[in-house]
């Protein structure tokens, strides 16, 4: 009996995904339509990650500080700053705990990190108004249509099928990036010279 999948067999969906991919020759022609179309939504995604590991590192050196002052000298230690202290050092402790291995799994675009990212996002949405403008649009990207298709098997799949496809920064994005780095050095360095 011959297994072999049949070229003219009408595409097979997946009903929680909507990503369709026939089975036989058109699956690569149909992986790359799939790829390309949801290409910068996945670029999106993972750059997600990168957010949460850089403010997984804010919040270690903030724990770090909130840390030394508990058991400086030089501190007010009175019951209601200690527990104020350790009340911040517990959301801090508590963001890095959800940050790091939800930006691990958006990496590798596991539906898993999207419960870390609903939970960080969802209290980041009271940082009005900077940080209402960029957590509804992490939510956005996580939890829409096209975020759900990316964090879906089916589209691991795509991926698998389409190596060759891959996203180019556009150059003025590498700029911006680059005057931002720039700008926030130039703040570093400038908190730190002698006054």
């Amino acid at each position: 009996m011959d297994t072999s999948p049949n070229p003219f067999a009408a595409p097979q969906a997946d009903a929680r995904s909507q990503v369709v991919v026939p089975p036989g020759a058109g699956a690569d022609a149909e992986a790359e339509r799939i790829r390309r179309q949801l290409l910068k939504h996945e670029t999106s995604v993972k750059s997600i990650a990168w957010l949460y590991y850089l403010g997984s590192i804010f919040c270690v050196l903030a724990a770090i500080g909130v840390t030394v002052a508990i058991f400086s000298n030089e501190s007010d230690n009175n019951a209601e700053t200690l527990g104020r202290a350790i009340g911040i050092l517990v959301v801090l402790i508590g963001s890095v705990a959800l940050a790091v291995p939800g930006a691990g799994w958006l990496r590798k675009l596991d539906r898993r990190g999207r419960i870390p990212v609903g939970i960080l996002s969802g209290f980041g949405l009271i940082n009005f108004p900077v940080g209402t403008l960029v957590n509804a649009y992490i939510l956005y990207l996580v939890f829409s249509a096209k975020g759900k298709q990316v964090l879906s098997d089916e589209y691991k799949e795509v991926i698998r099928l389409t190596p060759h496809i891959k996203y180019t920064t556009p150059l003025w994005l590498k700029i911006a990036a680059g005057v931002l780095l720039a700008a926030a050095a130039l703040a570093i360095g400038l908190a730190f010279m002698p006054k």
